[in-house]
């Protein structure tokens, strides 16, 4: 009994590893599902076993053991990018996974365990779910592939950037660490904490997972050109709203659909980022394919817009509402000039959406003055910055784009 008694704390090791794969997975995240469910239910009918003991084949409980370390093993290759490359291609990633499914179905019939919820719906699943992993894999190996370069070319890198000293001037390794090992304890928390997730915030163990849920708070200011929770001095009423899920904000304000798409598609995200517990945040290769169908769609003449100067970029619209509106004793009236001066250096930075609606301005004498050839002007100008309602409007008037 002593040796069964090791093979079922060996079990129970395995599942809890696997647990630990999973919730950390980079990649793959629902082929890993699929593996982990499984390893649940070796978990509950190893349960049963130690409860009730009764009579059981040692070789047969020594080989399902075996098969349940090959199916974690192969969670963790296929989890991150460095495993991955142990596989020669997709095929041979798909065989390993079927092959470790028929010697896991193999093993739970020979010690006559319980399965009951694989049927051949779910299978039909699984296996769809495993070609969207391996295609979704490949095509970030695809668009990477360019970019990873040769390792004695890394090396020859460093030597030609090192000091009088012989010191690297590439890298800071300050808070670098083996992956087993404990969190580094940095001092000066208060600098980053506006960018940490809640767990590192309330001394969890650091995973990656903390990286993905910064990465959103990075995103988010790259996208509004603003220091997270800038409007509040207190560190710690900072870690508190993160802690209790209060997020900054995501507002954008007024664009064109085209424009609206990409506004929603680093919404989408940020949101999925910034996910309260870990295992629920977006893999970093979903990220990755994200951001790069953005970048392809910002290629497309309709979606592209002029480069405004350092600080110029108004996404929600609050630069807008500070020059646009002035608080009154009674009630709130609006300025209509500081209002119209906005719009125009809006206009002639190059914003289209701006153009757009100072144009109608000029042509309707509404909040501008009423000047026919400049609000003419200003929609030709939005319309040859892709702006699909003002070459709308400007045809409707009978007014050709290009004069």
């Amino acid at each position: 009994m002593t040796d069964f008694g090791s093979l079922i704390s060996n079990a129970f090791t395995v599942v809890s590893e696997a647990v630990k794969i999973y919730e950390n997975a980079k990649h793959n995240k629902n082929t890993c599902d699929s593996l982990l469910r499984r390893v649940k239910i070796a978990e509950i009918n190893v349960k049963m076993l130690e409860l009730q003991p009764r009579i059981c084949d040692y070789k047969a409980f020594y080989l399902f053991v075996e098969v349940l370390k090959k199916m974690k093993n192969f969670m963790n290759d296929v989890s991150n990018l460095t495993g991955w490359k142990k596989y020669v291609s997709a095929t041979s990633v798909k065989e390993t996974y079927e092959k470790l499914i028929s010697e896991f179905d193999r093993s739970m019939d020979d010690l006559h365990f319980t399965v009951a919820i694989f049927n051949e719906q779910q299978r039909k699943l699984e296996q769809e779910n495993l070609n969207a992993d391996i295609k979704k894999m490949e095509q970030f190996l695809k668009t990477i592939s360019g970019g990873v370069t040769d390792v004695q070319l890394q090396i020859n890198t460093v030597i030609n950037e090192m000091t009088m000293r012989l010191e690297p001037k590439i890298a800071n390794f300050r808070y670098s660490r083996e992956t087993d090992d404990n969190t580094t304890l940095i001092k000066n928390e208060d600098d980053i904490v506006r960018w940490m997730s809640p767990e590192k915030i309330s001394k969890h163990r650091y995973d990656f997972k903390c990286e993905i849920f910064s990465f959103g708070m990075l995103l988010w200011e790259l996208t509004f050109e603003k220091i997270p929770y800038e409007d509040i001095s207190n560190i710690n009423q900072i870690k508190k709203n993160v802690t209790n899920g209060i997020r900054e904000r995501i507002n954008f304000g007024l664009t064109t659909p085209e424009h609206q798409r990409i506004q929603n598609g680093l919404k989408e995200i940020i949101i999925a980022a910034w996910k309260e517990k870990q295992q629920d945040r977006i893999l970093l290769v979903d990220i990755f394919n994200k951001l790069y169908n953005l970048s392809l769609k910002c290629d497309e003449p309709h979606y592209q817009t002029s480069l405004y100067p350092d600080g110029h970029l108004d996404l929600d619209g609050s630069k807008f509402n500070q020059l646009s509106v002035r608080p009154l004793v009674g009630g709130v009236k609006f300025n209509r000039e500081r209002f119209t001066e906005y719009l125009t250096k809006a206009a002639n930075a190059g914003d289209a959406m701006a153009q757009y609606h100072l144009g109608n301005m000029h042509l309707e004498g509404k909040h501008a003055d009423l000047n026919t050839d400049l609000g003419i002007k200003y929609l030709r100008l939005a319309a040859l910055n892709g702006h699909l309602e003002a070459e709308k409007a400007l045809k409707e008037r009978g007014v050709n784009i290009n004069e």
